[in-house]
């Protein structure tokens, strides 16, 4: 009994160590979580964006990780379950009815995501054959095998495929680093120059760094593993959840920031800006481009694939809560063949051939990825992870404590981004 009782975490015991054993899972867990298939898309649009948005985002990129996700974790903390989610939470905060159109934004935007991926993923399938064999596959019939191999992979069942991902994380950002370091020689020095010459506060500078902030909350977002994240320390810690959190979050988010602007900026740094539109154009992702132009055979070899890893990870590890939600929204459907209470596993597939269905029809369509980033998918995570939290800081008696100058702050850049898929419905 005495032993039980001293390996018990409390918050005094807390106070008086920095580092526990047991947060070394969640480190790695927001690491591997943030650092992947998002950070392929970042430095294509900021090469577009100009030097001042490049510099904003050098000066941002940590508060602008640290604060969203940690007022995220706050109102999940804040509801009076003992094993809090998103939902939950909202329908304490706000009812039932609030809570289900909440569900329904969070599986849009998290559906989009997967569609993102599942596009960029046959574009550069389609580069890797025609790089390597000279084939090129009619875009039907790749799409289908592409989307058909992604829904395969959860035949292996839920552990299995998280185990998966879970080992590609750490080869995953060493190759990352590791391309980032190699790039240095290849630096344009005169381009780098030119830009540091360049910056200036005008409008079009800031109309670009308004239109780069959609991309950096979906670059930087990993919004559904922080429910389970506050869920568990609220089970584990108890009132003492917060401390945790924090102390867990402050050294995860600044190796996070460090590993994706090095990685970025090193990118925009080897390409010009006519080839950071071009990759645009194509609808590839950084790694596709550095890879036509490197001379580095290892490179060359290697970039591409590596791209379809990455985000064949972030799809399955998206997946699961985009599952939850369209099982949530056939649940709540009363229709004999739609959705039958006793039947929960045709409820599930019911869901998953509405997925595939959804997925294999946007790849065949192949709209421009970083559009959609920037104009629906960004948008619609801004709403979720960065205006939900703060605004209810100032709405919800309970949360009101976590007012302040940051929560603001974060209020503000939500809507400002979430004002991108306003002025896009406009015109």
């Amino acid at each position: 009994m005495t032993t039980k009782t001293a390996n018990i975490a409390t918050p005094q015991a807390a106070k008086e160590k920095k580092w526990l054993p047991e947060y070394n899972i969640w480190f790695y867990a927001l690491f591997g979580t943030a650092v992947g298939a998002g950070t392929l898309f970042l430095p294509v649009q900021l090469g577009l964006s100009g030097p001042l948005a490049m510099l904003v985002m050098l000066l941002i990129a940590l508060p602008f990780t640290y604060y969203p996700h940690l007022g995220l974790a706050r109102y999940i903390l804040s509801s009076d379950s003992p094993s809090p989610t998103l939902l939950s939470a909202t329908q304490q905060y706000y009812g039932t009815t609030v809570a289900r159109i909440v569900n329904a934004l969070y599986t849009l935007t998290f559906l989009l995501i997967i569609f993102v991926y599942a596009i960029s993923i046959t574009n550069s399938a389609d580069s890797v054959l025609r790089q390597f064999w000279q084939i090129q596959l009619p875009r039907p019939l790749l799409a289908v095998l592409v989307v058909s191999a992604l829904h395969a992979l959860f035949l292996f069942g839920k552990q299995v495929t998280l185990k998966i991902m879970g080992m590609l994380v750490i080869p995953l950002i060493i190759y990352l680093t590791a391309l980032a370091l190699t790039l240095i020689s290849h630096w344009d020095t005169q381009n780098i120059l030119r830009m540091a010459n360049d910056i200036r506060l005008d409008a079009p500078s800031l109309e670009a760094l308004w239109l780069l902030l959609p991309v950096m909350v979906f670059s930087f977002s990993h919004t559904p593993i922080i429910s389970t994240f506050a869920n568990h320390c609220k089970h584990t810690y108890g009132d003492g959840a917060e401390n945790h959190i924090r102390r867990i979050m402050k050294p995860s988010y600044l190796m996070i920031c460090v590993t994706i602007l090095f990685f970025v900026f090193s990118c925009v740094f080897t390409l010009s800006p006519a080839e950071i539109a071009a990759t645009k154009a194509q609808n590839l992702t950084i790694l596709t481009a550095i890879a036509q132009k490197s001379a580095l055979f290892w490179i060359a070899l290697t970039a591409t694939p590596v791209a379809i890893i990455a985000m064949a990870k972030s799809f399955l590890g998206t997946y699961f809560g985009v599952l939850e939600g369209v099982r949530g929204l056939v649940g709540s459907v009363e229709h004999d063949v739609l959705h039958q209470k006793t039947n929960q596993k045709r409820d599930k597939l019911i869901s998953m051939g509405l997925i595939f269905i959804l997925t294999l029809l946007m790849t065949l369509w192949n709209p421009n990825t970083l559009n959609v980033i920037a104009g629906i998918s960004g948008p619609m995570i801004a709403l979720i992870l960065f205006i939900l939290p703060s605004l209810s800081f100032w709405l919800v008696k309970p949360l009101r404590p976590y007012r302040s100058l940051t929560s603001l702050m974060v209020l503000l850049t939500g809507v400002a981004s979430f004002g991108i898929a306003v002025f896009n419905l406009l015109h």
